[in-house]
């Protein structure tokens, strides 16, 4: 099958456990988000109907996904789309929430999603000489990791230009107050493994943090606060909505919960 189709498959497939039941689904925005998706990729609409009078609605859904799971983790773009819309579908569904669950199953299973499309490069950062060694370093760099994500999550394109000058100076500010060894090329390095995916870093590197003690998970929340400030650029000073989403999920996977947004 065209990987073009195991992507729509796999979307189509995640939406349909979400909504419980076809016939929920169809009901659904997530049936209209997925007829637009169709339109987008050029996914012919037969194609759609016979879907709908298809196995799906009868075997078990996660062994279905399963058969998607080898093709999609041999395309970094098509992975990265897979998890990106899904992301954002669930994103939208729940940034207007004051109080949002990201404990419920949805969020739980887009979770070990990312663990399994990315299984490979999880295990290549871990070998890397700063990686693989349980002490301070392991976790400053994954602190590292998420603040420099967070100074990256509004920029249209990610290398090392897109980061302006305040920003810098804050990233080597941490480095020196904390006597930290690690080089912003070190984490470049590693985030270019993970295709610069935000989902994907946050979910490897809250995993290493969620081992360390309250005050080193408030720290990390804060540093990250402190870079969405610093990398404000509109007369407002208002941190944008992405920066907010992204410290707010980084806030639950780490389990810092009360903290304020």
């Amino acid at each position: 099958m065209p990987i073009k189709k195991i992507f729509f498959h796999f979307i189509w497939l995640f939406l349909l456990k979400k909504n419980k039941s076809f016939n929920k689904f169809k009901s659904s925005i997530d049936y209209s988000t997925i007829l637009e998706l169709a339109n987008a990729y050029q996914i012919p609409f037969s194609f759609i109907e016979s879907l709908e009078q298809s196995q799906y609605a009868s075997k078990d859904i996660l062994d279905l996904i399963d058969l998607y799971i080898p093709s999609l983790k041999k395309s970094n773009k098509w992975k990265n789309l897979s998890l990106g819309y899904l992301f954002n579908n669930l994103k939208l569904q729940t940034i207007s929430k004051p109080k949002t669950n990201f404990n419920d199953e949805n969020w739980q299973f887009l979770n070990s999603l990312v663990q399994r499309l990315y299984a490979d490069e999880f295990k290549e950062i871990e070998q890397l000489p700063h990686i693989n060694v349980n002490n301070l370093m392991y976790y400053q760099n994954a602190m590292l990791n998420l603040v420099w994500c967070t100074a990256n999550c509004d920029k249209s394109f990610y290398d090392l230009d897109s980061v302006n000058s305040n920003e810098f100076k804050f990233f080597y500010s941490i480095l020196k107050n904390n006597h930290i060894s690690i080089s912003i090329t070190d984490i470049f390095k590693q985030q270019k493994i993970l295709n610069f995916n935000n989902l994907v870093i946050l979910t490897f590197y809250c995993n290493i943090l969620k081992q360390t003690d309250r005050n080193f998970k408030q720290k990390v929340i804060n540093n990250m606060k402190d870079m969405a400030i610093t990398s404000i650029e509109t007369a407002d000073k208002i941190i944008s909505s992405k920066e907010k989403f992204l410290i707010r999920y980084t806030t639950f996977l780490i389990d810092l919960f009360g903290t304020p947004y």
